[in-house]
């Protein structure tokens, strides 16, 4: 008898096993787009309320903002009579177990950095079937920024929508004509605002590897560095430390291990600067401003220990040549510097 169970048993998991799956027709209904002969039109619109930092270092930028998602599914329509009102509003979770529920063109930011912070959110089932999707939300997004003229530099601050389940040829985004994509009031720190280049909304099709095209929502504003911090935190202090290393140019050529030990101490308090510098970069191939500032500045040290060294032998053989040496090297040392660096910083 215990034999015949065991075999019945294992009879009807083998059954079950095999069995062949069955999708839910119920479901069918509300797992597909609702126009299955071309793409969904999903209106975007979009408003940045604030910028809270851009992290130079990571190549990110925080933000909160607002953005809403409009549809039409007549699937979702309903009798506004006997419902007694022409929405549905659900809110918070209530949104999310409604979305759930139903088909979505399921709309997200791309470009996040981490997980977002949702501050609120809503859903409105309208009694023609249309839906509206809103959500306000604060987190850090990814942004490519070319730093090559820091700390002078321009950065494009982009926030990307797009579907991450539909491709372009079933969901496709349009944009909502809406100038104010962005507050006015709107400051961040250590940046401005470029009001001269407007804010930027555009729809697109992006191609990935796989072979499919999404459709993406891109809204891009302008920001300028604002230079005055590293002006006097860094530009101004290694041009002051320059200064006194040049001054050894007229220190009496009997005096180089006191000329030496100035360039030393030069070299050590340029190197802290540059390092305190490297703290808001991203590891980078290229050369930025500041680094061809602090490289200029690495070989005028450079050049006052080699021509210390120099002087001093010199000055064994003719003390008047080893003066003119100095005081000539001390004017196209200090002018090639002022040079160079005006080059560096002010020419495109």
């Amino acid at each position: 008898m215990r034999v015949l169970v065991l075999l019945g048993c294992w009879l009807l998991f083998a059954g079950a096993a095999l069995a062949e799956f069955v999708p839910d027709p119920a479901r069918r209904m509300v797992d597909l787009p609702p126009d299955r002969h071309g793409p969904v039109p999903v209106l975007v619109d979009y408003f940045l309320l604030d910028v809270t930092s851009v992290n130079g270092a990571e190549e990110t930028f925080g933000a909160s903002l607002y953005f809403d998602v409009k549809w039409r599914d007549s699937r979702m329509a309903f009798d506004a009579k006997a419902f007694g009102a022409d929405r549905a509003l659900y809110t918070g979770a209530k949104a999310q177990e409604q979305l759930a529920e139903m088909w979505t063109p399921a709309v997200t930011v791309s470009n996040l950095s981490g997980d977002p912070q949702i501050e609120a959110e809503s859903l409105t089932i309208y009694a023609d079937g249309q839906v509206e999707y809103e959500v306000r939300l604060t987190a850090n997004f990814s942004s490519p920024m070319e730093l090559s003229r820091f700390p002078f530099d321009r950065q494009r601050l982009s926030v990307k929508l797009e579907s991450f389940l539909w491709n372009a040829s079933e969901v496709q985004l349009v944009a909502v004509e809406n100038p104010r994509h962005v507050n006015e009031k709107l400051e961040i720190s250590g940046w401005l605002l470029d009001h001269s280049s407007p804010v930027t909304s555009r729809v697109a099709e992006e191609r990935y590897v796989t072979g499919d095209n999404y459709s993406r929502f891109t809204s891009t504003i302008l920001v300028q560095r604002n230079p005055w911090f590293y002006i006097w935190g860094i530009i101004f202090p290694l041009g002051l430390v320059t200064f006194f290393a040049l001054t050894c140019f007229f220190w009496d050529q009997e005096t180089l291990t006191e000329r030496v030990a100035q360039v030393l101490t030069c070299l050590l308090t340029v190197t802290a600067q540059s390092l305190a510098v490297n703290d808001d970069l991203p590891k980078i191939s290229y050369f930025t401003r500041i680094d061809y500032a602090f490289l200029l500045t690495y070989v005028v040290l450079l050049i006052v220990a080699v021509e210390s060294i120099f002087a001093k032998y010199l000055n064994e053989r003719s003390h008047s040549l080893a003066d003119q040496i100095d005081y000539r090297s001390a004017w196209i040392v200090s002018v090639a510097y002022m040079v160079g660096m005006a080059v560096v910083f002010w020419v495109p």
